[in-house]
């Protein structure tokens, strides 16, 4: 009887269609199942969405979670929802924390994860103000400014890390 919801995380508006998140499912598996087919197999329901546009879509995924949920329920006999939950990642934990304050007469739980919940913009002024900072005192450790991050930072943490590490460790 329990629905559990998925609000994925920011997609780059650039060349990229809407389409549900499966990529992001992949992320989080146990014994071979991805989250949607492992909370499937425990017993609980599961609905996600694109939301109707790509880019920072706060404002339409409040809509498009809330037409998920009436159209889920539309199918379900009266009573046999036992309570909605809500999964978040990223723009997707700002989104879930909105839900749930705006609407808990609808959602019952939610697990932000990672979530900018304090705001975008201020979230950027503040990774943008730490890296302007970190630059000042370890100039050279980053290969790109503040402005120019590589497409995929993460593929190359491991040697940032070492940059980061090995600077901060000779002049802490």
């Amino acid at each position: 009887g329990i629905l559990i919801m998925y609000a994925h995380g920011y997609k780059h508006t650039q060349d990229i269609p809407l389409r549900l998140p499966d990529d992001e499912f992949a992320l989080i598996t146990l014994n071979g199942l991805e989250i949607d087919d492992l909370l499937v197999s425990l017993g609980f329901a599961f609905a996600t969405t694109s939301y109707s546009k790509n880019g920072w879509a706060v404002g339409v995924a409040e809509n498009d979670l809330n037409a998920l949920l009436a159209y889920t329920a539309e199918g379900l006999r009266p009573g046999q929802l036992g309570g909605v939950l809500l999964i978040g990642a990223s723009e997707g934990g700002r989104i879930v924390t909105q839900q749930l304050e705006k609407y808990p007469q609808y959602y019952h739980g939610a697990l932000a994860l990672c979530g900018p919940v304090d705001g975008g913009l201020r979230q950027t002024r503040y990774m943008a103000d730490f890296m302007a900072v970190f630059n000042a005192y370890y100039p050279g450790v980053f290969p790109f400014g503040g402005a120019g991050p590589p497409e995929d930072p993460t593929s190359a943490w491991p040697g940032y890390e070492a940059g980061i590490t090995g600077a901060i460790a000779s002049s802490p």
